[in-house]
């Protein structure tokens, strides 16, 4: 159960894995968060680098706030690809 007031988009399928999680989230205020600690988007690759190397090649779920903004989403998810992580999902609600 997520911890962390994130409203998720619906979606008409949504799937998890059984490989090492991490969880990145964006708040509402453009906050990010990197398995429930705030992390600033300067650190965050230098952080997901570290736990890559640690876990190998873990799923990582971006779950963004309904009301976070677009260009914040996509900024994360770019910094997410550069640190070297291959499975990213972005999180959803069934519709």
């Amino acid at each position: 159960n997520n911890s962390l007031d994130i409203r998720l988009p619906k979606a008409g399928t949504s799937k998890s894995s059984e490989k090492t999680q991490v969880r990145v989230a964006l708040d509402s205020r453009n906050i990010i968060y990197l398995n429930e600690q705030v992390v600033e988007k300067s650190d965050l690759k230098k952080r997901m680098t570290a736990i890559i190397t640690e876990t190998g090649e873990p799923t990582v779920t971006l779950n963004a706030d309904t009301s976070s903004a677009h260009g914040a989403v996509i900024e994360v998810l770019d910094i997410l690809r550069e640190s070297g992580a291959k499975n990213i999902n972005v999180g959803t609600l069934k519709k």
